[in-house]
């Protein structure tokens, strides 16, 4: 009996040839992709929008880019080790291993848009947790990091202007009130509670309601806030200066978790929805 269609021939030819190798390829391809393990390299977000001020992600962003994503303490022994990717994501794997029974804590999140520009946290006790007792940190399907008070943050050496016009794109998820996703000491930083949030620029502020997964800025002229693709409100807006993932220690900064962070120094507005859809896609949001 012959199969008849694309690379067809007899049956128990076709049946050798995947017993030999083809079909369990095969099946390991798509068991990555299903499982979430899959990033095609070609096409990583920085490579089809690039010139990023800063990025800071738990996915690798940039083909380019060969430096790890974390540096993590255990807290057994307080040693540390750098935690890279496998297939574009984060590897998980190895950060496991290497915080088997132990909790993990971000040390700094590299930059990945070239610039160099690492968060760092050298203090044990403010740095944000990775792991728990061997246990990977995630939101839905992905890795993230929590920060688990007021007083944890992860921020540059010395305040990063970025200007009037910027636009930053990120997926967070808030676990309590009265905190901020980023900025710097002195309030110019997006605030953010539960259920409402407000922009400080300066002292500009506008307050609407929030259940926050992932935000977008867009400031050119007017600064306006997306949260999951959705226009939430637009404010007069003013320059803008970064230092911090998570606000000003150790009042406002934020409880919660965050996996990546992508600033740019103008305006993507004209790509904000196709960057949103590659973020939204990779993290599982709705």
């Amino acid at each position: 009996m012959k199969r008849f269609g694309l690379n067809s021939g007899y049956i128990g030819v076709d049946r050798r040839r995947d017993e030999a190798g083809i079909a369990p390829l095969q099946k390991a391809y798509l068991e990555r992709i299903r499982g979430g393990n899959y990033s095609p390299q070609s096409t990583l977000l920085l490579d089809l929008y690039p010139n990023a001020a800063v990025a800071y992600s738990l996915r690798k962003l940039r083909t380019s880019y060969s430096g790890s994503a974390i540096r993590v303490r255990r807290s057994s022994d307080n040693t540390e080790q750098d935690i890279g990717f496998v297939a574009g994501n984060l590897d998980t794997a190895s950060l496991a291993s290497f915080c088997a029974g132990t909790n993990g804590f971000v040390t700094t999140w590299y930059d990945q848009s070239g610039n160099n520009r690492n968060v760092i946290q050298t203090t044990a006790v403010y740095q944000p947790r990775i792991v728990n007792n061997g246990v990977v940190d995630s939101t839905g399907i992905r890795p993230s990091i929590l920060h688990q008070s007021g007083s944890q943050e992860l921020k540059l050496p010395s305040i990063y202007s970025i200007g009037n016009i910027f636009s930053a794109f990120g997926t967070i998820k808030f676990d309590s009130l009265n905190k901020e996703w980023m900025g710097r000491p002195g309030g110019y930083a997006l605030y953010a509670e539960l259920n409402t949030t407000y922009l400080f620029f300066n002292t500009v502020s506008h307050s609407f309601g929030l259940q926050l997964a992932q935000p977008t800025l867009i400031n050119s002229g007017n600064l306006t806030f997306y949260k999951n693709s959705n226009l939430v409100g637009t404010v007069s807006g003013a320059s803008f200066d970064f230092q911090s993932l998570s606000g000003e220690a150790p009042t406002w900064n934020m409880v919660g978790y965050i996996s990546e962070t992508i600033i740019y120094q103008f305006d993507q507005s004209s790509n904000r929805v196709a960057i949103e859809t590659d973020i939204k896609t990779y993290y599982g949001i709705p």
